[in-house]
């Protein structure tokens, strides 16, 4: 399949390729520049203790704008945490058609007493229709379901070349072209709490390196030398700092345990659950 180099399953390695880290990064960055940030004043910061956690941030500190389709007042909310999921508060409502994404992230612009009151306020900025690098919460154990077996070889075939074609032969989070750096196509998942399942959201195509970190990710590894390699990665294409790239890898691993029991769902496009997995 032209743009797509299609890897083998094999064990997470901790050893990035340098010449491949440094050119999505450098695209990465590049794609930045293109994306223009928009700016938001969170609302909800005074409820649910969020006041403790909003008084504590500091500028430029990364946030994770994620959607939150079992909110039950509000099922396109959006809701802003810290990357160790403290939560911040929520993009107002009318604000919310802009973010195509199940998850984006931003930073702090400002935080400050609100004139006249006693409450602290906050306002941030993200670009919503740009990827991040999700790490899959879902555990190495969890038992995904084979797209091939799903779609049939054929239908799998496609649905890659659609999705290679819609990003341009590109990476979704770094926009690294396939002639850099080899791409693979991998399924992101939206958790719902109310359904209790665990559905496919989108294909993308992920970069060698973004992929070995969310294998590195996904097996939980506690060596320490393949946390350090994935810290690394994860900081440069990100931009974060060091101590946040730790709390994000941390809460990732951790919090994967909790969809244990839950179900796996892949839906095809006519909506029917055409595979179901139970734990």
């Amino acid at each position: 399949m032209r743009g797509l180099r299609c890897m083998a399953s094999t064990a997470p390695s901790s050893t990035f390729d340098s010449t491949q880290v440094s050119r999505a990064v450098h695209a990465r960055k590049q794609l930045l520049q293109r994306c223009p940030l928009q700016l938001f004043r969170l609302r909800g910061v005074t409820f649910d203790g969020r006041q403790e956690v909003v008084k504590q941030l500091k500028p430029g500190q990364p946030l994770q704008f994620l959607q939150e389709p079992s909110n039950p007042a509000d099922p396109g909310a959006v809701h802003v945490t810290t990357l160790d999921g403290c939560s911040v508060g929520y993009v107002a409502q009318h604000l919310t058609p802009a973010f195509p994404l199940q998850a984006c992230f931003g930073a702090v612009v400002s935080v400050g007493l609100a004139q006249g009151t006693d409450n602290w306020g906050v306002s941030a900025a993200c670009s919503p229709p740009l990827h991040g690098l999700a790490l899959d919460l879902l555990p190495a154990s969890w038992p995904q379901a084979d797209m091939q077996q799903v779609f049939g070889a054929s239908g799998w075939q496609q649905l890659q070349q659609q999705a290679l074609s819609r990003y341009q032969q590109r990476c979704a989070v770094t926009s690294v072209p396939a002639s850099e750096v080899p791409l693979q196509v991998v399924p992101q998942w939206r958790f719902d709490h109310l359904k209790q399942q665990v559905q496919l959201a989108e294909l993308i195509p992920l970069c060698q390196p973004l992929l070995q970190l969310q294998q590195l990710e996904a097996a939980a590894s506690t060596n320490a030398e393949q946390r350090a390699a994935a810290v690394s990665v994860l900081q440069q294409v990100m931009m974060w700092e060091e101590s946040e790239c730790v709390k994000f890898c941390c809460t990732c691993s951790s919090g994967g345990r909790v969809w244990t029991s839950w179900v796996a769902a892949v839906a095809t496009g006519s909506g029917r659950v055409a595979c179901r997995c139970n734990r």
